[in-house]
């Protein structure tokens, strides 16, 4: 065997390896682990906007510096401890365990399509992206969350 043959060879092993290596790494994210933050790179500093929709009622409050205010109530104040309070709660919220994927679930959860039971909350930065969006329905039997 050349030289040009091994060279051959070790640059495909290494090629393969980084393609492993690589496809390992990203797909590690959506394992499941117990304890892991539901929301563990989401910064607080950077959400401009909460948005909270509970069955017909909707409420929005928008950074106001270093305080929030509340847009359905004609931008008026919103008490910063309550409002740091949720996001350190939302922050805190880690994996339990694994219940399952699927259409069924979510229905029997009332998470998708969403009822009179489910609370829906958005984070928005300033430049209008949503940052997460997520839905709260009904408790699984063995869980309390």
């Amino acid at each position: 065997m050349n030289t040009n043959t091994k060279l051959l060879v070790i640059l495909l092993l290494l090629a393969a390896g980084s393609v492993w290596a690589y496809t390992d790494s990203v797909s590690r994210g959506d394992r499941f682990a117990l304890g892991q933050k539901l929301l563990p790179n989401l910064n607080p500093d950077e959400i401009a906007i909460i948005e909270i929709i509970d069955g017909e009622d909707e409420v929005l409050l928008r950074r106001e510096g270093d305080s929030f205010t509340i847009k359905q109530a004609h931008d008026y104040l919103a008490r910063n401890d309550a409002v740091n309070r949720f996001l350190r709660d939302l922050l805190d919220i880690g994996l339990q365990k694994e219940v399952g994927t699927g259409t069924s679930l979510a229905e029997a959860l009332e998470i998708e399509p969403r009822t009179d039971s489910t609370t829906e909350i958005a984070l928005i930065n300033n430049a209008q992206q949503e940052m997460v969006r997520l839905r709260l329905g009904k408790t699984f039997d063995e869980g309390n969350g």
